[in-house]
């Protein structure tokens, strides 16, 4: 199944491609800021990331490695 990591999750586009995503079948890893976010992520069944959207920007790893490994 194919990963996809998606930040701002909480709402808007990013949750939106969060649950689009997750319909379609892939695994998904959401970021987002307040625990409170992130209790509505797992609610979901979206399992979240507990990093910033800028580690995983700036990370060179995230080329060569799965969702499933950062997370």
């Amino acid at each position: 199944m194919p990963n996809v990591l998606i930040t701002g999750c909480s709402s808007g586009i990013g949750r939106a491609l969060a649950d689009a995503f997750k319909t379609a079948g892939y695994d998904v890893w959401a970021t987002a800021r307040r625990a409170e976010d992130v209790t509505a992520l797992v609610t979901a069944g979206l399992p979240p990331c507990n990093w910033t959207s800028t580690t995983v920007l700036h990370s060179r790893h995230w080329q060569n490695k799965s969702a499933s490994w950062m997370c």
